[in-house]
């Protein structure tokens, strides 16, 4: 009898053996088929989005670089970008007026930005010095044309050999104070005038020029870059009667749109 239950129960834990495998291979084979099922239905963001998205960031900062685009994208839709360019006979070419050199660089920007509208204004002094400048009027007209960007020239050109450096430089100081009180919102560039070939004291004043502006933290137009050398003899194909002709003014056009786009 003993031996009849030992056997029966021996029978007995093999059947629940195998049955319980059965059953959780079968467990394991339903996990499964929900396991892929799931995987299915959820689809993951892939590789090509993500490069687009970046991409895409990248294209509107992108449009966004250049002084003269962050100005526009300043501005409200009912204003124009406003620029007046402050400076000397250096400015304008008299033989041809449409071919001075902010007249250029108008016809430049304005393929460039086309809204809001594009405005250009000259303030030009002619050869007066920086103190004749100071007891004029012309600040206060550079002031009324209350522009978002104002180009400004410093009179060193003019002031060359007629008042010291630290005079020009205290004078274009008062200037800049007038100027900045008055047009708090506007953004100001200091550009020297035109190279001249041979320039001697010229250059070592100009240098001077660039570094008040790096001292006082002013934006400075350095499109000297752009041009031969004050000591190569190709500098006089752009300069007559010390003053830009017309491929001078023309040259001097682009590289002033290099500096206000990035271009």
């Amino acid at each position: 009898m003993k031996s009849l239950l030992y056997i029966g129960s021996i029978i007995l834990s093999i059947t629940i053996i195998i049955v319980g495998h059965f059953y959780y291979q079968q467990k394991l084979e339903t996990i499964a088929e929900e396991s892929q099922a799931l995987a299915l239905t959820i689809t993951p963001p892939t590789t090509t989005e993500t490069v687009e998205t970046e991409t895409a960031a990248g294209e509107v900062e992108a449009s966004l670089t250049g002084l003269v685009k962050e100005l526009t994208v300043s501005l409200e839709d009912e204003d124009s970008l406003a620029i007046t360019v402050f400076g000397s006979a250096s400015i304008a070419y008299d033989e041809e007026a449409s071919s001075s050199w902010p007249l250029l660089l108008e016809d430049q920007l304005s393929e460039l930005v086309e809204n809001p509208s594009l405005s250009m204004v000259t303030v030009n002094v002619d050869r007066l010095t920086s103190i004749d400048i100071i007891n004029s009027e012309y600040v206060n007209e550079v002031i009324e044309s209350n522009p978002t960007l104002l180009l400004f020239e410093p009179f060193i050109l003019n002031d060359n050999g007629v008042i010291r450096i630290e005079d020009s430089l205290d004078a274009l100081e008062i200037m800049m104070q007038q100027l900045t009180d008055a047009l708090p919102n506007t953004t100001i560039v200091l550009v020297p005038a035109n190279p001249l070939p041979n320039a001697g004291f010229y250059l070592t004043q100009i240098e001077a020029l660039e570094n008040f502006a790096a001292e006082r933290d002013y934006l400075y137009a350095n499109h000297w870059t752009s041009w031969p050398s004050t000591d190569n003899e190709a500098l006089r194909n752009y300069i007559a009667n010390g003053r830009p002709n017309k491929d001078g003014h023309a040259l001097w056009a682009d590289a002033m749109f290099e500096f206000l786009t990035n271009e």
